[in-house]
């Protein structure tokens, strides 16, 4: 199965004019059909994060993040995990039926020799 995992491409994007344009640049010329680009803000949580309790591993909000990190996904790869997880969804499907009938036919043989 593949191991698919985020790669973090871009970081200390500043939430300024020159960062919202470098992002949306960046999401003018990626090739959407294969990736996704997710923008998650970054930042102290000093000032934001008491009084409205963000987790430190969650992405802050983009109005009070100070800088933001690009994550680019690869949709390939999620649709061989999406494959895979159907795959084994349907094998453990047909081990149930599997184990349904044994079981119904193991009661009939213990039914015939009573």
């Amino acid at each position: 199965m593949n191991n698919h995992t985020p790669i973090h491409y871009f970081s200390d994007v500043p939430n300024n004019e020159e960062g919202a344009e470098f992002i949306r640049l960046a999401r003018k010329f990626l090739n959407r059909k294969r990736y996704k680009l997710r923008v998650l803000g970054r930042g102290t949580r000093k000032v934001n994060g008491a009084k409205n309790s963000y987790k430190y591993s969650a992405s802050l909000p983009h109005k009070f993040s100070e800088r933001f990190s690009l994550y680019i996904d690869n949709f390939l790869d999620a649709q061989v995990l999406a494959d895979a997880r159907y795959k084994a969804w349907k094998d453990s499907e047909k081990i149930d039926r599997i184990t349904k009938h044994l079981l119904s036919a193991l009661g009939e043989v213990e039914e015939d020799r009573s």
